[in-house]
């Protein structure tokens, strides 16, 4: 039986001039793992939050949304606050309670839930999440995938029928992902929860999925198993979004279809492949150097960084890798000089830094108006402004406002703050996270110009696939240090779990580098 049933939804935002939705229609059927995916701006969120009454956004709606055979709109607050849960995609943004047991029962007191009942529920999901030990921890001192775990863990004390999530993984390292997805899997799979789940990161849930959903334009590209989608997307934007395997298999020619790696390598046992060398770049001279770097929030807080060390140089791109909370974000604002280490020195010439949310760069009206501000404090020109808008192809956006653009968008837009300011030195914070496959291309494209051009880049993040595309060096950071420094095929060689999938499938960096060998 369908538990949300769709039927000619239009949805227009009011200063829009088309419509997000355009007469969409689906079903979902009770139980199912639904993942639905679509470039940035397809509307995936849009569909998601009007699926959440209290959360829909202002605008006109035509067309009609059911859920358990009721008009949506029919069902009472009470019962769409316990029956349809909702994970964001920044945990803080859902987080309102100083403690892990208080955010645990918040939801649980916001419904009227009797006192006996809601301690029973608390009780069962913090021992099935695991977050006994940290009932008591405040919630300003967890990293991301643990306020993750605790935003999902807050919304199961009321047993929802329908689990909605909207990019829950965009911030968390590969390992933390894959023990969300498993948590997720486990509701779906053991206790019945019909989950539909907003990602661009397929990879992690594409065993977990039974179905996949893609938007394209506020319609409905594609419906059926992910398996299939390699067929269907073949020359389209999103089919460097699909698990590797399906996109190794597909490249080579082989009639099977894997998910995983294993089955890929499977699959690939008989198939000659060739495996272009990885490019190497050369590195000028020093531009930033960190030596002995400690640093601990408080006076009597523990260390987060213990003797951290780096040097980059001139065409240098550096990817940083490490659990949430191993301390890459500090190490930044470090090198940036934001903060500032109780022992130790950062020697470097001009240096920009890019946070994880740029929002906060922009505040006039339009793209294009930001970068002519910024231009005019580093002398620069119109001429300028528009070869870098060209470059990193914002033209078209530059008219808009900031926040009325992709995140993608967003995050170019930023990078062209970056290269009008003329910066030796670039520090970015989870640049791609976020971001659909044809953006992050984009994005990779632009960062290995800026190298080029002779910039040094240090880039924070859990991405694996886009370390790959545009490194020339990745490093650990681990208890504070870098406990491992080396080029790409080196470090992802030597990993194990901090590796991009086609590397465990066939050894290459990217799925680019292969191409069918001789038998």
């Amino acid at each position: 039986m369908a538990i949300v049933q769709i039927r000619d939804l239009t949805f227009t935002y009011p200063s829009a001039q088309v419509p997000t939705l355009f007469r969409l229609r689906l079903s979902v059927e009770e139980g199912e793992f639904v993942v639905l995916a679509g470039v940035s701006g397809s509307g995936k969120t849009t569909l998601l939050s009007l699926l959440k009454p209290m959360l829909a956004p202002r605008g006109t709606q035509t067309g009609e949304i059911r859920f358990d055979g009721q008009p949506l709109s029919a069902l009472s607050d009470r019962d769409a606050a316990t029956a349809i849960g909702f994970v964001m995609q920044e945990p803080e943004e859902q987080t309102v309670c100083d403690t892990v047991c208080s955010e645990l029962c918040f939801g649980a007191e916001q419904s009227g839930m009797e006192q006996g009942l809601m301690r029973r529920r608390v009780a069962e999901t913090a021992d099935v999440f695991g977050l006994t030990a940290r009932l008591h921890a405040l919630t300003s001192s967890l990293s991301g995938g643990q306020l993750q775990q605790v935003a999902l863990a807050s919304v199961m004390t009321l047993s929802p029928r329908l689990l909605l999530l909207d990019e829950p993984l965009s911030s968390l390292d590969p390992i933390a992902a894959r023990r969300f997805v498993e948590q997720l899997r486990m509701l779906n799979r053991e206790y019945g929860v019909t989950v539909v789940m907003a990602t661009h990161r397929m990879e992690e849930v594409a065993e977990a999925a039974d179905r996949l959903l893609i938007l394209e334009n506020g319609r409905l590209f594609f419906d059926g198993p992910m398996a299939q989608a390699a067929d269907a997307l073949c020359g389209h934007p999103l089919f460097d979004a699909l698990p590797q395997p399906l996109q190794v298999c597909k490249r080579l020619g082989c009639s099977v279809r894997p998910l995983t790696c294993r089955d890929g390598r499977a699959a690939l046992e008989n198939v000659a492949i060739t495996v272009c060398p990885a490019e190497e770049r050369a590195v000028g001279e020093t531009v930033l150097c960190a030596r002995e770097l400690w640093f601990r929030y408080t006076k009597q807080g523990e260390d987060v960084l213990k003797g951290a060390s780096l040097t980059v140089g001139a065409g240098d791109c550096l990817c940083l890798f490490g659990g949430n909370g191993s301390g890459k974000s500090t190490l930044l604002t470090c090198l940036a000089s934001l903060r500032k280490a109780y022992r130790g020195r950062v020697n470097g010439k001009r240096t920009v830094w890019l946070p994880q949310d740029v929002r906060a760069l922009f505040t006039a009206e339009t793209v294009g108006e930001e970068l002519r501000r910024f231009a005019a404090q580093n002398g620069k020109t119109e001429e300028d402004i528009r070869s870098v808008a060209s470059r990193l192809g914002l033209t078209a956006g530059l008219s808009r406002h900031p926040m009325d653009i992709s995140g993608g968008e967003r995050q170019l837009a930023a990078l062209a703050l970056v290269w009008l300011a003329e910066a030796d030195a670039v520090l970015l914070d989870e640049p791609s996270r976020s971001l659909d496959a044809a953006t992050k291309a984009r994005l990779a494209a632009a960062i290995r110009a800026l190298t080029e051009d002779g910039k040094a880049v240090v880039i924070a993040t859990h991405d694996t696939v886009f370390a790959a595309a545009v490194a020339t060096r990745c490093a650990m950071l681990f208890d504070g240090q870098l406990v491992c420094d080396e080029a790409p095929t080196a470090f992802f060689t030597n990993n194990r779990f901090y590796v991009p999938p086609v590397t465990r499938m066939t050894g290459a960096l990217t799925v680019a580098a292969l191409k069918e060998g001789t038998p």
